[in-house]
């Protein structure tokens, strides 16, 4: 196959590397978890048009953002594999236009981040000399305690020691909580 990458992210436990490639508009899943590299596409869509940037969407890195030409895609990261348009076309239509899913216009999306909560997507809409901001729909929360009891097993993985508080130790475990009220809002931010 031709491959034109694009952008590639790795995992929090570095074992699997997500790549776009520009050829096939496509995101690819590569385990590099032993000797041998073993890839798979995972999906493709004709219409996501120059896929260049991801970024997974939440902490549990269940699912990635991709920044394409006229829009922003999502992709599931598990069975079944799912792709669609989050927020901007779901063609090669272009245009410098704030909105709701796909109300809202880019030209040339490139790069892209998002916020540490996950509730701010950042991107940079090249040909609008603009950067324009992406609402998620989701919000990350830290829940900062769970019960202290050395050899137990918690939400953030296996207890060996705590210093207790009040019978708490901090966790610093995530959560990710669905917001569909502010789900795929674009707004313009900066522009040249």
């Amino acid at each position: 196959q031709n491959y034109i990458p694009t952008d590639v992210i790795i995992s929090a436990d570095k074992n699997t590397l997500y790549w776009t490639d520009e050829q096939n508009r496509a995101l690819y899943k590569t385990d590099i978890s032993s000797g041998t590299s073993q890839t798979e596409q995972l999906v493709a869509d004709s219409n996501m048009y120059f896929p260049y940037s991801l970024t997974f969407s939440s902490a549990d890195e269940t699912s990635v953002f991709i920044s394409a030409y006229g829009g922003i895609w999502k992709a599931e990261l598990s069975s079944p594999y799912t792709l669609e348009v989050f927020a901007g076309s779901t063609s090669s239509t272009t245009g410098n236009v704030d909105g709701t899913g796909t109300d809202a216009r880019f030209n040339q999306l490139k790069g892209m981040a998002i916020s540490n909560d996950y509730g701010t997507l950042y991107v940079a809409d090249r040909t609008n000399y603009a950067l324009r901001t992406v609402t998620t729909g989701y919000f990350t929360s830290t829940v900062s305690c769970q019960a202290c009891e050395p050899g137990s097993v918690s939400v953030g993985g296996n207890v060996t020691s705590c210093t207790c508080v009040g019978g708490y130790y901090r966790a610093g475990v995530t959560e990710t909580t669905p917001n569909s009220d502010a789900k795929g809002y674009t707004s313009t931010i900066s522009t040249g």
